[in-house]
């Protein structure tokens, strides 16, 4: 081999050698019990960093995160020495923060879903709150059925046939509605069955805790990419069919596949019944006044039936909203607003008491006044559901973006806590990353 031949295959072994050393490493850490199941993020493991991607499994369940993140050696994740970007899921971004200050080859960071801030659902969990939400649903359901099975006993022959519609669609809310609650219930409850227990982990991942007051301290030293989910509403439903569909959520072929409206057709079916069950006692309602004329026991009976009318509006207005309100309560994604509004209110111009107020209008005077009409605002606090991923409010995950740090929040919709090795928008965001700069060079894979 002449010299020239020589020089330029060393030439050539050095381009090689030094593109592969160069080459970033990425590696991607799954969050709370994620060691005992496949990882969150298998998927885009193999899709975006298959020849530069590692997943690593650490002990969670019983281990704090620092513990976590000492167990996680350099050699253990970075064995060829080179540059490092972490990609962490719910407790994995809390153990790649805590291992920044031991690892100089760390220069990036993305967390999804990391509980920053604590998290208030396992603290709810802990303390069993948490499942009050299903039964709640099923105590109120339970009184309305009782209610009405009492009205329709009560309407004795002839008029019982008049009662019947009553009583047949609780069969069919039973089979729904009520084993629906029960399957939500059981599936959370299995999903965050390690939340309802004290150990290392669930103690840190507390808001009160000392790790987060002391992380809340932390100086990031590495461009920061945090991501947090924004699901839709009916949130505990969305998440409930996502836990209930896990094993195709985590499968390759199954990528940008959404199953967080599987558990919709129960709700709808649900929610279908009992408003047939509130018509039917309406219709009940009216047609015993005849009956009522002759037996005067029926008016009893009646104002049974309304009564149970009135406990079905509850179970539909909890169905509908108030259950997803309150599991809201229990993630800590609800609070208080103060709001202005404006009403055209009746103003007197001779200091006469106020006019009677009926179902939150005002009424004119029944006596010609000097008054008049006035737009007047008022201004209150009123109930506000904000943000969530089903397990953690965007306020547990967003990290300030202090001054001196490259912090990054991007919020990302339509997504909940389960979802992110999966979800379309969530590989858009990281797409954006690999491919772009548009979160910081670093995170660039082509660079």
């Amino acid at each position: 081999m002449n010299q020239k031949k020589y020089m330029l295959l060393c030439l050539l072994v050095l381009v090689i050698i030094s593109s592969v050393n160069g080459q970033k490493k990425v590696v991607w850490l799954h969050g709370l019990q994620g060691d005992q199941t496949p990882s969150t993020w298998d998927m885009y493991q193999t899709h975006f960093t298959s020849t530069n991607g590692q997943v690593v499994k650490y002990a969670s369940v019983f281990n704090s995160v620092k513990s976590a993140a000492a167990s996680l050696t350099n050699e253990k994740i970075n064995p060829s020495n080179q540059d490092i970007i972490l990609v962490g899921h719910s407790m994995g971004g809390l153990v790649s923060r805590s291992m920044l200050p031991n690892n100089s080859k760390i220069k990036g960071l993305i967390s999804a879903g990391s509980p920053n801030q604590g998290s208030n659902l396992i603290a709810n969990a802990i303390n069993g709150k948490v499942f009050n939400v299903f039964e709640t649903g099923v105590s109120k359901s339970s009184v309305a059925i009782d209610k009405s099975l009492t009205a329709a006993v009560f309407c004795a022959p002839p008029v019982s046939t008049i009662a019947a519609p009553v009583a047949l669609g609780l069969n069919a809310f039973k089979n729904t509605a009520l084993v629906g609650l029960g399957v939500a219930k059981s599936v959370i409850g299995d999903a965050i069955s390690v939340y309802t227990t004290i150990t290392p982990c669930t103690q840190d991942l507390l808001p009160s805790s000392s790790y987060v007051k002391e992380s809340q301290s932390q100086y990031i030293n590495v461009p920061y990419l945090n991501i947090y989910g924004a699901e839709d509403y009916w949130q505990v439903v969305r998440i409930a069919g996502s836990f209930l569909n896990m094993d195709k959520v985590k499968k390759a072929e199954n990528m940008d596949v959404s199953y967080d409206e599987s558990c919709f057709p129960t709700m709808y079916s649900a929610l279908s019944i009992t408003s047939q069950i509130q018509t039917a006692h309406n219709d009940v309602y009216q047609a015993l006044v005849y009956p009522a004329i002759v037996m005067p026991w029926i008016w009893a009976t009646r104002e049974l039936v309304l009564s149970a009318r009135y406990d079905w509006d509850g179970v539909y207005r909890y169905l509908e909203t108030d259950m997803h309100n309150n599991f809201a309560s229990m993630v800590g994604a609800n609070a208080y607003e103060l709001r202005s509004y404006c009403v055209e209110e009746w103003v007197e111009d001779d200091n006469l008491p106020l006019l009677e107020r009926v179902s939150g209008k005002i009424i004119s005077p029944s006596q010609p006044t000097t008054g008049h009409w006035e737009r007047v605002c008022h201004t209150s606090y009123v109930p506000v559901t904000l943000e969530h991923d089903g397990i953690l409010t965007s306020k547990a995950v967003i990290v300030p973006e202090s001054k001196g740090m490259k912090i990054m929040n991007v919020r990302v919709p339509h997504v909940n806590h389960q979802e992110m090795g999966n979800q379309i928008e969530m590989r858009k965001i990281f797409e954006k990353a690999y491919n772009s700069d548009q979160y910081g060079q670093i995170f660039n894979l082509l660079k």
